[in-house]
């Protein structure tokens, strides 16, 4: 049966009216409660995965703890503190030392988390001895260390008095109960005792300090002195003189470049460093002019044998040595008193010449007349009293 266009519209209304009402009824009543749903959901997470982080940031701390578990002294307080001190005593014997005393000092808990043990020991010993007891408490794996030392010389410089203050812990979930860890340290920067002696022993810590002696300088070799330059006027040799036409010609090798050359009167010769102008040639020589100077050159001869010798240069005198020099070939001034003695300055006598030709003078000096006073020489450096006559 067919329906009619009046039905298919009423179906059509009614399916519309049971879909709207569908969906508010879904989108009204449960969508509140989906989201509130998913918000529970997403905070459950975060909370978990805070939760995982705090475990993981955990595991290396318990990592730790089971490590200092292991290291721990027994968890038998009473008898991990006496278990530690015959275990430093045994220890000091082994390395040597000297008046060893091992004193218990301070115990007590801290906090409930571990139980802090104190220790003093005492010894006198090398510094050899010492490295030792160190390197092997420190080798040991115990939960331990050296909270104070205290070195003082004795009369014997090779040898020192020893105090120590060393601290321990006893954890409580300690996997011993009554005796030590034997796991071992891992403390140490160098595997042998070896290395630890060297640098240490060998110390005088108690010696003034000296700075280490400079470097020395560094060694620098003199410069060489320069080569001289090559000179070729050695090897140019005067081969032969022959007849060409009407003159002779000199025939000249460098023997170096194995260069010939044929010059006569007039010519230059120009080869290296070698310039001469050929002025005669002879029969068995030429005649050759260098720099304004001329020279013989002897059939077979080179030409430096030939060329004239330059004279070496003098060296300059120094300004500082003429005054020397002057003072030298400047005569000595003659002293004070010297000068005062000097019979220079007396009047000269004439001399027989000079006598014979004057008349000779009267034997008595006349009535009017003053005998002449001598004269009296002066000293160079002028006096205060004014000289007198006889």
């Amino acid at each position: 049966m067919t329906l009619q266009k009046r039905e298919k519209l009423l179906a059509a209304v009614t399916l519309l009216l049971v879909l709207w009402l569908a969906a508010r009824f879904l989108l009204g009543g449960s969508w509140p409660s989906v989201s509130s749903a998913r918000a529970d959901r997403d905070r459950a997470l975060a909370e978990v995965q805070k939760k995982q982080g705090r475990i993981q940031a955990s595991l290396p701390a318990a990592a730790q703890l089971a490590d200092w578990q292991q290291r721990a002294l027994p968890s038998d307080v009473k008898l991990a503190g006496t278990l530690y001190q015959n275990w430093l005593f045994r220890l000091a014997e082994q390395v040597k030392l000297d008046k060893i005393r091992v004193d218990p000092g301070e115990s007590r808990p801290v906090r409930n988390i571990y139980h802090l043990f104190s220790f003093t020991v005492r010894g006198q010993g090398s510094f050899d001895n010492l490295v030792r007891f160190l390197f092997e408490f420190y080798s040991a794996g115990h939960l331990h260390q050296v909270r104070q030392l205290t070195i003082k010389p004795l009369e014997d410089p090779k040898r020192v008095d020893l105090m120590m203050i060393i601290e321990a812990l006893s954890l409580p979930g300690a996997d011993r109960t009554d005796k030590l860890s034997a796991v071992p340290g891992a403390g140490l920067a160098h595997k042998t005792l070896d290395d630890y002696q060297k640098h240490i022993v060998g110390r005088q810590l108690f010696a003034p300090y000296r700075p280490p002696s400079p470097p020395p300088p560094p060694t620098t070799r003199p410069a060489e002195p320069p080569k001289p330059p090559f000179d070729e006027a050695k090897y140019v040799f005067l081969t032969g003189i022959v007849q060409a036409g009407d003159r002779l010609q000199a025939w000249i090798k460098n023997r170096p470049k194995d260069e010939e050359f044929r010059l006569v009167e007039g010519d230059t010769l120009a080869t290296g460093t070698l310039h001469a102008k050929i002025v005669r040639i002879g029969s068995r020589e030429i005649e050759i002019e260098v720099d304004g100077r001329r020279s013989v050159v002897r059939l077979g001869a080179n030409f430096r044998e030939s060329l004239p010798a330059v004279p070496e240069s003098k060296p300059e005198e120094k300004p500082a040595d003429k005054p020397a020099a002057e003072a030298a070939e400047k005569p000595a001034e003659p002293s004070a008193d010297k000068h005062a003695a000097d019979p220079a300055d007396k009047p000269a006598e004439p001399s027989p010449e000079k006598r014979v030709a004057e008349p000779a003078k009267e034997s008595t000096p006349r009535a009017e007349e003053k005998p002449a006073e001598p004269p009296v020489s002066k000293p160079v450096e002028p006096s205060t009293e004014k000289p007198t006559g006889p």
